[in-house]
């Protein structure tokens, strides 16, 4: 059981990397034309993004407060 948690945290926070750092990279114009957001907006989300990755491979990772991981998934 927990190596399918660790596959599902990882395989989740990849999505999230990808995502996050998807958004970061592309152009605002070019993300402002696709959706009628903000930009900095789309900025602060796609930083969101990569910092729930973080907190899902992270606190397992370390040890460090392995109980605030569930607080990084999305809301089921």
């Amino acid at each position: 059981m927990t190596y399918a948690l660790w596959i599902v945290q990882t395989l989740l926070a990849l999505v999230f990397l990808f995502s996050g750092g998807l958004k970061l990279v592309t152009p605002i114009e070019e993300l402002t034309a696709q959706m009628l957001v903000p930009g900095l907006f789309l900025r602060f989300i796609s930083v969101c993004e990569m910092l729930g990755a973080v907190g899902l491979i992270l606190p397992g990772l370390l040890r460090i407060r392995p109980d605030l991981t569930p607080l990084a998934r999305p809301g089921w």
